[in-house]
């Protein structure tokens, strides 16, 4: 699937400096060898229209395509960001009847589950089309969202790695590292805090959950 068409645009509107690379080769010291593709390992994906981006073992088939994919769905936010999201508030009338309707069509029900697979490609233009008219805008400069604040860019670039990482946080032997990350963090909140080094805690789901724990701890 070739997503060239949503390939970054210049904009001297938004441009505040010279454009930086943020790239660097990904350290890897000890090189473990890398286990072999099996015979025959992209026919099992041929049922999907884009194989390439399921078996993603053979970097020659899908490094490309990911890489293409990746930006297109970067512009596509950066699209909502300015399009939409700084310029309106909410979509055209938020009234549930009315939302139904622009969502799911004249019928104003879900459809059935899809039967065959979808392009992510056509998955991005759902967004586009039905999604981002529609939403709330914490973006917009006259929003006062108290659960939910515009992210930081920096927050959606840890969501993307950390998705890719894909760490187990609530057992050390499925993410280790998670778990060295959740005390660094924590010490620097206990800092920010002003709390001695004899402090510590963990990082939950929510408050609800922080409310939780702290009561059955007190019990």
């Amino acid at each position: 699937m070739e997503y060239a068409d949503f390939a970054a645009r210049p904009d001297s509107r938004h441009r505040l400096r010279p454009a930086v690379s943020y790239h660097r080769p990904m350290p890897n010291p000890d090189r473990p060898t890398r286990p072999p593709i099996p015979s025959g390992f992209a026919d099992q994906f041929a049922w999907h229209p884009e194989p390439e981006l399921l078996g993603v073992r053979d970097p020659g088939a899908s490094r490309e395509a990911l890489r293409s994919l990746g930006a297109a769905t970067w512009e596509t936010g950066l699209d909502y960001l300015y399009d939409h999201g700084l310029e309106r508030a909410m979509g055209p009338n938020t009234e549930f009847a009315a939302l139904r309707g622009r969502y799911f069509g004249p019928s104003r029900e879900p459809g059935p589950a899809p039967t065959e697979p979808t392009a992510l490609s056509i998955l991005l233009d759902e967004f586009r089309e039905r999604i981002a008219p529609n939403s709330v805008s914490a973006w917009h400069p006259r929003s006062y969202g108290y659960f939910t604040p515009p992210p930081l860019i920096a927050s959606i670039v840890g969501e993307v790695l950390s998705q890719f990482a894909q760490q187990g946080v609530d057992i050390f032997h499925a993410g280790p590292v998670a778990a060295t990350m959740e005390e660094e963090v924590v010490r620097w909140l206990c800092d920010l805090l002003g709390y001695d080094r004899s402090s510590f805690g963990l990082l939950t789901s929510g408050g609800v959950m922080a409310n939780f724990i702290g009561m059955a701890l007190m019990r």
